[in-house]
């Protein structure tokens, strides 16, 4: 499937925001995500169903000290 990530064109075959996660090898726990300006919840990574041409903005947050 085409996706909008982060502003990139990617193809993968995946249908969650999870397997996105995953496929991306992202640590989820400092994730906010967004799927067509919609923010998705941590509880819904596995059940949030992504559709071709979804528009998906990936921000990771940085710890520090």
């Amino acid at each position: 499937m085409k996706l909008l990530v982060n502003d990139k064109t990617v193809k993968l075959d995946i249908r969650t925001v999870a397997e996105l996660i995953s496929s991306l090898k992202l640590n989820e726990r400092m994730l906010y995500i967004q799927v067509n300006e919609q923010t998705i919840k941590k509880e819904e990574y596995g059940t949030k169903m992504l559709k071709e041409n979804d528009h998906i903005d990936i921000i990771s947050a940085v710890g520090g000290g």
